[in-house]
């Protein structure tokens, strides 16, 4: 069961990345998930923007430990809302959180209120598949023999870290790789 929701998920970043103008594997790298063309209305914007249109209190987006949370993906009216953290400093990571959020308004949690493990691990999963996407993991590790975290970050919209992640993601998922070049 586990395995076909995230099944779901990576069919669903596929289905999105077919109805985007990408004219080869290598416009990834400048991937802007805000910058997608969507099945719905989607607003991005960074909290303290939020803050300032709405007067909401910016405590609201705090963790409980009152860090800034990275992203939040929220109905607002007739529109969804992902909220984020432009003081992030790692743009490719900015990307990660942004997908990763757009997973969970086009999979359904935030109109369930959806909060769960299993919410988390798809939301992942679709935001992972959006941004480097198996069949394009698949050819580099036959163009290249073997994957590398490294090479991907020079390809892919992902941090060293999310690229490590996906490389990891793949070999348990037993898609044939040269271990000998892959380094997390």
């Amino acid at each position: 069961m586990r395995h076909a929701a995230l099944r779901r998920c990576e069919l669903m970043a596929a289905e999105l990345l077919c109805q985007q103008d990408l004219g080869s594997i290598y416009e990834f790298s400048a991937l802007d998930v805000r910058r997608l063309s969507l099945p719905i209305s989607v607003r991005f914007a960074d909290f303290s923007e939020f803050c300032r249109e709405t007067g909401a209190d910016a405590a609201r987006f705090r963790t409980r430990d009152g860090r800034s949370a990275e992203g939040i993906a929220m109905r607002w009216g007739r529109e969804y809302l992902i909220l984020y953290d432009g003081a992030t400093a790692h743009a490719r990571r900015l990307q990660f959180t942004l997908a990763h959020e757009l997973g969970h308004i086009l999979l359904g949690h935030t109109d369930a209120g959806e909060d769960s493990p299993l919410a988390e691990r798809e939301a992942h999963r679709f935001a992972a598949a959006l941004l480097a996407p198996s069949v394009v993991l698949r050819y580099l590790a036959a163009r290249d023999g073997g994957l590398d975290a490294e090479r991907l970050v020079d390809v892919l919209p992902l941090s060293r870290e999310a690229a490590g992640r996906r490389i990891a993601e793949l070999a348990e998922e037993r898609v044939p790789v040269n271990r000998s070049r892959i380094s997390i």
